[in-house]
Parts: structure tokens; sequence; C-alpha cells
């Protein structure tokens, strides 16, 4: 049964609606979202994406997670569909390099808007980058170095030491990315060995229209798969540990059409996140 739409928002609405959201001019904002449960929106994700860089202004800065999937990682783990083990290897071998255009999956309609907008940063690694727009765009995607995923040289970094607002759009904790970075500060989740195809020469810059590879002089880099012991990134406990956050903490909550809006800044989520991680 096809659930009956009853309200329509405009982007006049939208940007009312962001402002009651606690979101203000020159924040750094990483969004997470859900398009599907904001009801009618005329423009839908061009419509929210706008709205959200007017409201941020020129000195703001929006960023969503740009994940994709499968592309670029360890073929052995893979699990829908799983791969026969004579195929890992040639597919370790002949992944594309990772550039500005590579794919974004399963983050919904709003990144992959925000992907085709001039002016937008893409941050280096090859499974789990952000896409930044804004003051701080280029600080939040520049990495020095990529492993651990979500470690201290991350975007997740960037934007804590930024204390940026985590926006959750219709979305709950259990998608909530930033929480990845409590995990490793904790020091309280397992590490496995996996392998992932890099760059090579490695980008110097984030990855842009302009320099879809990171390069100066804008050649096409070869790839090399490496090995590397990388965090176990899990979400099980998101949900509780949004729950015990919620005890201890007034978060910002506001309606956007028919979904529910969390505004929350990222230092002491992951603050609390890191403690309450460690005593479980």
């Amino acid at each position: 049964m096809k659930k009956d739409i009853k309200v329509m928002l405009t982007k006049a609405d939208v940007i009312h609606q962001l402002h009651d959201a606690g979101i203000e001019q020159g924040d750094t904002v990483l969004l997470h979202s859900s398009l599907s449960g904001i009801g009618y929106v005329v423009g839908a994700e061009r419509t929210i994406i706008e709205a959200f860089l007017e409201v941020l202004g020129e000195a703001g800065t929006l960023i969503t997670p740009a994940q994709n999937g499968y592309d670029n990682g360890d073929p052995q783990y893979w699990m829908n569909p799983p791969l026969p083990e004579e195929w890992w290897q040639p597919v370790r071998e002949n992944f594309p390099p990772f550039c500005y255009y590579s794919p974004i999956r399963v983050m919904g309609q709003m990144p992959n808007y925000l992907h085709r907008l001039p002016g937008v940063q893409r941050s280096l690694h090859p499974t789990t980058s952000f896409l930044a727009k804004g003051a701080n765009a280029e600080q939040v995607c520049m990495q020095s170095e990529i492993f651990p995923m979500f470690g201290k040289n991350s975007p997740l970094a960037k934007m804590y030491k930024l204390d940026a607002k985590i926006v959750m759009l219709g979305t709950d904790y259990e998608t909530c990315t930033a929480l990845h970075y409590a995990e490793v500060l904790s020091g309280a989740i397992p590490t496995q060995p996996t392998g992932i195809a890099i760059n090579v020469p490695a980008p110097t810059m984030p990855l842009s229209y302009e320099h879809p590879f990171g390069l100066e002089d804008d050649s096409v880099p070869e790839t090399k798969y490496v090995f590397t012991d990388e965090y176990l990134a899990e979400t099980d406990t998101f949900a509780a540990l949004g729950e015990a956050f919620e005890l201890d903490y007034d978060v910002h909550k506001s309606m956007l059409g028919e979904a529910l809006v969390r505004t929350i800044k990222m230092q002491p989520l992951i603050d609390f996140a890191v403690d309450w991680l460690r005593e479980q």
C-alpha cells in the first residue's frame, strides 16, 4: 500500500524549517538524510541541498558521506552477493583508479545531487570518502594519510576539530557515520586485515571536477592493491549509544515536513560515544 503524502514543501518552507533546526550561517554541517520520509518537496533533493547552501552562506560548509560500496575494496568480504574465491585476485588487479567521478552508492539522493554541483571537493579514501562544498571544504577533504579510514587524519577528525553540526534528516544514529570516529578513538573495536586499491601516485589535493584524480598535472594514476589492518566499523551498537546520549544531552529536535531532524554538535557526541564504547 502506498503511503499518502500529507505535506508539500517549497524551497522557502525548507529554508524556514532549517532555521528551526538550528542551522545558521557559517556552520559546518555533516548531513545524513533520507528524502523519502519528508513528504513532497517541490524540486526534491535539488531543493533540499540548495536550501542548505543558502542558509549556510559563503562562510558555511555542507558535507555528506560519499561512500561507494564495494568499489576498490576487498572482495573476500563481499556478501551481497559473495564472489567466488578464484575471482578475488583478478578483481583486485583490475579496479580502476578512484576519482571524483567514482560512483556514490547507498547514500541516497542528496549526496548524488551535491556531487553534481560546481565547487564541490571529495576526500581521498577510495571506499569511504566525503563530499564538501563551502569555506572549509579543502580543509575537511585533504588527507596526508588515508589509513585508518575513520582515524585521526580522516575528514571526520577535521569535522570534530571544527565542531561541526551533525544533521540527521529523517535518519537515526544507526547511520551516523561520525560515530565511526568515536569507535577508533575508543580503542574498543578490533581490527582485521583488509585490502584496498589505492592510486599511484597518490593525490596531492582533494578530488574535484577540475582535478578528478587530485593531481596537478591531471594525469591518470595507476592502481596498487595493498593490505592493511583496518578497524572493523560496525553500527550494531549505535542505536543504543544514541539513546544513552539523549538521556544525558538535550538534543535539538525539529521537523522538516514529516521527517524528524536531529541537530547535534559533533564534539559532545563523539566525547560521550568514546566513553560509552569503552564501558561496553
